[in-house]
């Protein structure tokens, strides 16, 4: 989709970019295509969370900015879209976890888990009320067992509470993962990880590559071992490095809050003062600074 369609394009790029490979249209055909006014037509953008980095003909194709009379149909993740969704007229969501299908997997976890009926009552409790939207994830349900099981049987009472025994459980397994103290997991991997968090969720961004882990020094693999991040299967034809994606948008928010709670309160002020995420979105992080 980089083709310049307000320019003479170049040849070799068409049949790259906008034609399929069994295509019987040739590059000729379709830049004349391109250039009519009576045409009407259809692109579709799949995994635009994939290579929406950098490609501003297809955000202007998504603003209207080009062929205004065109119908463009997106699929993406929610998060990497949500600065244009004004720009679509109709949006539709698919959730692939539903309550239905939660409570089945409730179920077998409970059973493999062998909860008690207590644990099993708060659990069911929890994801009613205030974890019904973060439980859309089976991996969170699946710590959430684990922490019912092995930690706490009554779960935290509040949100932050609940990360911060999810945080507490994943440090002790990620020391004994690669054999190393709580402390050295720390300093190693949590608060360079906390600092890539912070840092791409200023910019709205919700993935890292491999340039994030290697400025703040940490290897994909040992990050791989937290939980808090996993390596994205990228099908796109833009996709060539390897990315890491948070294993949830709250996991982020969590741990830039723990990046913003160890900065200097001068450095915090200052932050506060010229923050450019949107309010409501920053008051994410901030929650979890109480």
């Amino acid at each position: 989709m980089r083709v310049q369609l307000n320019l003479k394009p170049e040849k070799s790029l068409v049949p790259k970019t906008l034609l399929a490979d069994d295509s019987d249209i040739s590059p000729e055909q379709l830049e004349i295509l391109l250039k009519g006014q009576a045409c009407k037509f259809r692109f579709i953008a799949d995994a635009y969370d994939e290579a929406h980095e950098g490609n501003q003909l297809l955000n202007r194709l998504i603003e209207a900015n080009l062929q205004l009379n065109a119908t463009v149909l997106v699929s993406s993740r929610p998060m990497y879209l949500s600065q244009r969704l004004s720009s679509f007229n109709s949006v539709f969501e698919v959730f692939g976890f539903d309550e239905g299908q939660q409570a089945e997997y409730v179920e077998r976890l409970a059973q493999q888990m062998m909860m008690d009926s207590n644990q099993l009552e708060m659990l069911r409790r929890k994801m009613k009320d205030e974890l019904r939207d973060l439980c859309r994830n089976p991996l969170i349900i699946t710590i959430l067992g684990l922490l019912c099981t092995e930690r706490n049987p009554s779960l935290p009472s509040t949100m932050t509470g609940i990360y911060e025994d999810i945080h507490s459980f994943i440090l002790e397994k990620t020391s004994k993962r690669l054999n190393c103290t709580d402390q050295g997991v720390i300093m190693d991997l949590i608060q360079p990880l906390a600092k890539c968090a912070f840092e791409s969720y200023l910019i709205d961004r919700y993935a890292l590559i491999e340039r994030d882990l290697e400025a703040c020094q940490c290897r994909a693999e040992d990050i791989l071992q937290t939980g808090y991040v996993v390596m994205e299967t990228c099908i796109g034809p833009h996709s060539t490095a390897p990315r890491y994606s948070f294993s949830h948008k709250t996991f982020q928010e969590f741990l830039a809050a723990l990046h913003l709670q160890k900065m200097a309160p001068e450095a915090r002020l200052e932050w506060l003062k010229g923050a450019t995420v949107a309010l409501n979105e920053t008051s994410q992080v901030l929650l979890f600074l109480h």
